[in-house]
């Protein structure tokens, strides 16, 4: 998989990093999401074995600026992963949290959803997990969110679901603290699966699904 740097052009000069598609018993381990830390400095992949590889992603122009003049401008540069996770099932959503950096280590995070497990809280260091986050439907039974998002401030998580829209206060491992039913099955709304969500970085407590 090929993804352009942050900042592509330095000192007249582009750079393109490739992350090589890792060995497999299956041998296709495609490439099923990638993304970059809101600092630039990590770059996390899913592929299809369900595991999670954190890269490092030249955040800073001298990095960049090395490996923009050592690369043909036709070919992109390998990066390899520092660290590994498995989740155990299909990786259905995973994102970073907002204020990352790695200037403040307790801020470089990232939340995952998988098929049958909980929101997992891991750090980006070695992809420790740090807490769980069980989402409980209406029968009190515990299911998987298909989309996940953090709210501006990084204080909530937010799940989607079946017609609902689950929140998780990060403070606080465990059951959702919140529910929001966006339709039943005989009233209006919107039905179905929520399978996207994004915060408003403009405003507090808004967000698109």
């Amino acid at each position: 998989m090929a993804l352009p740097a942050p900042r592509q052009e330095l000192a007249g000069a582009s750079c393109l990093l490739e992350i090589p598609e890792p060995p497999t018993p299956k041998g296709n381990n495609f490439t099923k999401g990638a993304r970059w830390s809101p600092d630039g400095s990590v770059v996390l992949t899913v592929h299809d074995d369900a595991i999670l590889r954190l890269h490092h992603g030249l955040h800073d122009d001298q990095a960049l600026a090395a490996v923009a003049a050592s690369s043909d401008e036709r070919s992109a540069a390998p990066i390899v992963a520092y660290a590994e996770a498995a989740e155990g099932g299909a990786v259905l959503d995973f994102c970073f949290f907002p204020g990352f950096t790695l200037d403040c280590p307790p801020s470089c995070c990232f939340i995952t959803s998988s098929h049958d497990h909980p929101i997992h809280l891991r750090d980006a260091f070695a992809g420790a997990l740090c807490n769980s986050y069980k989402p409980y439907n209406m029968v009190d039974e515990v299911c998987h969110a298909t989309s996940l998002c953090f709210s501006q401030d990084g204080s909530r998580i937010l799940g989607g679901f079946s017609q609902t829209i689950r929140f998780f206060d990060v403070q606080r491992p465990g059951r959702q603290v919140q529910d929001w039913i966006l339709s039943t099955r005989k009233g209006k709304g919107q039905k179905g699966i929520i399978g996207a969500l994004a915060s408003s970085p403009y405003a507090a407590g808004l967000y698109a699904a």
